[in-house]
C-alpha cells in the first residue's frame, strides 16, 4: 500500500492507495497541529495503518514547518524516502508560473489530477482554508489562477470581530432575500461566493475565448451542488487522486 498525505493549514487528509488506482481504499483525517513532532506523527499515522504494509510514502504540504517530521517518520517508522510534492519533481504538466518555487504543492497536484483525470481545458477550484483557481490548458500547460480568501475562515472572522452578529452555517437561505440576521448572513456568504466563482469562470474564458471543463473541489465544494450559473464537476477527491498521481510518475524503480 502506498500512503499519501495532504498536509492543510487545518487538518491533514491520509490516504491509502493500492499500487494499481489513484483513487483512495481508505481515507482519514486528522488536525494538522501538532504534526511537527516526529514521534506524535508517527503514533498518528500508526493508529491509522497499524495492520497495513507500507511501500511508499509521498505528501503534498501547505505547512512547511512540519515537513521535516514527515520525512523523518517516513525513513525511521517506514524504512521508506518520502515524495515530498513541489514544481521540482517529474510532472505531468509544463507551468507556465513567474517563480515556480512560490506556487503551493496543492495546486500542483489539483493540476495534475485535472489533466489526468479530465483532460481537454480545465478550470480547478479548490474551496479549502483559501479558495484557489487554476488555469490547466488542454497542451498540458499550467497557466496560474487566482487565490481568494477562505469561505470558512471569513466567516468566522466576521462573527468574532462583530458583537451582533452571529455564525452561522454556509448554506442557502430560503430566499437572497433575508428577513432576519441569520439568513441575510447566509445569503451574504453563499450566494457571495456563489456570485464570486461565476465571475471568475466567466472572466477566464472569456480571458481565453473559450469553454473550460470547471472541477470543484474542497471542503465547501458540494454545499455549492445546483446552485451555480455554470456546468462543473463537483470532485472531492482531486487533491488526493493527485498526490497518488504524481508518486505514480516519479515512482522509486
Amino acid at each position: 500500500m502506498i500512503l499519501g498525505f495532504d498536509i492543510g493549514n487545518t487538518s491533514t487528509s491520509v490516504g491509502v492507495y493500492r499500487r494499481d488506482s489513484i483513487i483512495p481504499r481508505q481515507l482519514f483525517r486528522h488536525d494538522t497541529a501538532g504534526t511537527d513532532d516526529p514521534a506524535f506523527l508517527a503514533h498518528t499515522i500508526r493508529g491509522h495503518v497499524a495492520r497495513e504494509k507500507i511501500s511508499g510514502f509521498v505528501f503534498s504540504s501547505v505547512v512547511t514547518a512540519v515537513n521535516g517530521a514527515f520525512h523523518t517518520v517516513a525513513r525511521d517508522a517506514f524504512g521508506l524516502p518520502a515524495l515530498e510534492i513541489g514544481h521540482d519533481i517529474r510532472l505531468n504538466i509544463a507551468l507556465n508560473y513567474e517563480r515556480p518555487e512560490m506556487l503551493g504543492p496543492d495546486r500542483i497536484v489539483n493540476a495534475a489530477a485535472a489533466r489526468r483525470c479530465y483532460g481537454g481545458d480545465c478550470l480547478v477550484i479548490d474551496m479549502g482554508t483559501a479558495t484557489t483557481v487554476s488555469v490547466v490548458l488542454a497542451d498540458g500547460t499550467f497557466e496560474g489562477g487566482i487565490i481568494a480568501p477562505g469561505v470558512g475562515i471569513t466567516m468566522e472572522a466576521l462573527s468574532k470581530r462583530t458583537s451582533k452578529l452571529v455564525e452561522v452555517p454556509l448554506e442557502a437561505p430560503p430566499s437572497i432575500m433575508g428577513r432576519n440576521t441569520a439568513d441575510c448572513i447566509k445569503s451574504g456568504f453563499f450566494h457571495g461566493w456563489a456570485s464570486m466563482m461565476e465571475g471568475f469562470v466567466g472572466k477566464i474564458s472569456a480571458l481565453y475565448r473559450r469553454g473550460f471543463t470547471v472541477i470543484l473541489t474542497g471542503g465547501f465544494s458540494r454545499r455549492f451542488a445546483g446552485y451555480l450559473g455554470f456546468a462543473c464537476v463537483i470532485d472531492p477527491l482531486l487533491t488526493m487522486k493527485g498526490i497518488k498521481a504524481l508518486y505514480d510518475i516519479n515512482r522509486p524503480s
